[in-house]
């Protein structure tokens, strides 16, 4: 008896429908793909689960980025072995993922001679330089940030019984401080300039001098985009044209009549200036102070002592974090500025304070339980049982202009501040606590760039260290020498084993 089999086949049609309907269900499919990724990739967001801080970009930086209407090229000449190759890469990226008008080229110099020289011909760097940087560029304009401006750090010795031996350590990370000063400057129609009175022994910004010098304060100048030139004025000299900003950083002697007309015009017209005093010229006064009276600031001939937070047990070089409620030192928040022989500067008082629309906002103060001194002795001053005691403001902002049917001849409104102290802006003091972030935000004020106030500081790097003994060494040595081998072939033997039975 013969059993015959039969099977049931698909139609042809049924095959054609069939397929049909898995090549619709496969083509739905990668639509739907592609539009979730063409959607996340023009309206995404980004979260920060990590508590890295030197990742997040600040405000001021994203608001420049938003604002950017300009193409921005970045050039990453960096060494893949730097300690700060991975720092520069992460903020990069998030730089990239908040603006689409930038574009991002990494060459290693070391890896990629060819493409190293290519880029020391085009931005025309020195073939002697091998420093790791980054460049930024838009058109012709060019800013380079050097891997030494990226960080900051110090020596430490290392423990080692035979000779004496340091190494480097980084303490702060300042990416995105120097990336956002170096697009703002590339994009910029015109660069910003500034002015430093010269002639009357003021501090000078390229000066490395410890305390009297102001190179720093220079470089910070150069880092907010804002190139800076000397003025002596002279008997018969103006204030150029260019002059966005006027320093008058610590005269010693005194003003010439014809010099503080030109300033006193200069700030009708709608100037800005920075006026930053000093204990040297305390006694002798510098003419500055009768014109700044004018405009509603006293400053005072006396010295600020203030010993519950004097440094290193003196009294006139103090610490203070107790602000006024100004755009100046709002981000400070609890940061403290340090002060060397200040001098008191206050708002006037009386109804002739100020012109008409002025306002004048005291910023810094000491604490409540500082001592002015006031009397002269043997050319010092000197404490007296009645010298005065309280709180005291140390410096003072104030702003004029917005006036209808009033336009200034510079075209903006008048702001002036001035500071009892010149010196917390030197080299020696000017990286104390917040004296730098201070002098940032000052001068960014007085230049009205808001969107540069939100405050960009450096950023903590943390070296994470793994202390062994060498008894534990040597056990780790002899887990990797044999441990693992051993293991492995222990391994083999077990698998052979089970295979023969």
């Amino acid at each position: 008896m013969t059993v015959r089999m039969t099977t049931t086949s698909f139609s042809r049609g049924l095959r054609w429908r069939i397929a049909f309907h898995v090549a619709v269900a496969v083509l739905s499919f990668v639509a739907i793909v592609a539009m979730v990724n063409y959607l996340s990739a023009r309206h995404f967001m980004r979260f920060h689960w990590s508590d890295r801080a030197d990742v997040k970009l600040t405000p001021r930086t994203l608001s420049l980025l938003k604002a950017m209407t300009n193409e921005v090229e970045i050039t990453v000449f960096f060494d893949s072995e730097s300690p700060l190759h991975a720092p520069v890469a992460r903020v990069l990226e998030e730089y990239l993922a908040a603006s689409p008008r930038l574009t991002v080229r990494k060459v290693d110099p070391y890896r990629n001679p060819a493409a190293a020289q290519g880029i020391r011909t085009r931005f025309n760097l020195d073939p002697e330089i091998d420093d790791s940087m980054v460049i930024f560029s838009h058109g012709e304009r060019t800013r380079i940030i050097t891997e030494r401006m990226l960080a900051e750090y110090e020596f430490e010795q290392v423990p080692n019984p035979e000779e004496y031996e340091v190494k480097k350590r980084y303490r702060a990370f300042r990416g995105e401080l120097m990336f956002t000063s170096a697009i703002a400057d590339v994009i910029a129609q015109r660069q910003l300039k500034t002015y430093f009175l010269a002639g009357h022994h003021e501090h000078s910004p390229t000066s490395a001098e410890t305390q009297m010098g102001y190179a720093g304060f220079g470089e910070l100048l150069r880092e907010n985009n804002i190139a800076f030139d000397f003025l002596n004025l002279g008997p018969s000299g103006e204030i150029p044209r260019d002059c966005d900003l006027l320093i008058i950083a610590g005269p010693r002697t005194a003003l010439l009549p014809s010099e503080l007309d030109r300033v006193e015009q200069y700030l009708n017209q709608g100037g800005r200036l920075l006026a930053l005093f000093n204990s040297e010229a305390e006694k002798l006064g510098t003419g500055l102070e009768r014109l700044l009276l004018q405009w509603g600031i006293v400053v005072g001939r006396n010295l600020v002592e203030d010993a519950a937070y004097g440094h290193n047990g003196q009294a006139a070089i103090f610490q203070t974090a107790r602000y006024g409620r100004h755009p100046i030192v709002a981000p400070l928040g609890d940061v403290r500025l340090t002060f060397v022989f200040p001098r008191t500067i206050a708002a006037r008082r009386d109804s002739a304070a100020g012109l008409a629309g002025a306002t004048v906002t005291e910023l810094v103060f000491s604490s409540t339980n500082a001592v002015v001194l006031s009397e002269i002795r043997d050319g010092q001053f000197t404490r007296t049982g009645r010298d005065e005691r309280g709180e005291f403001p140390l410096a003072v902002a104030v702003e004029k202009g917005g006036l209808p049917g009033v336009v200034t001849q510079r075209g903006g409104v008048t702001r002036i501040v001035a500071v009892g102290d010149s010196f917390l802006f030197g080299n020696e003091i000017l990286n104390y606590l917040g004296n730098r972030d201070f002098a940032s935000q000052l001068v960014n004020w007085l230049l009205d760039r808001s969107e540069l106030m939100a405050g960009i500081g450096p950023r903590p790097m943390i070296e994470y260290q793994l202390a062994l003994t060498p008894s534990q060494l040597r056990m780790i040595r002899w887990v990797l020498v044999a441990g693992l081998p051993l293991a492995a072939l222990l391994a083999g033997v077990v698998v052979w084993l089970r295979r023969r039975s």
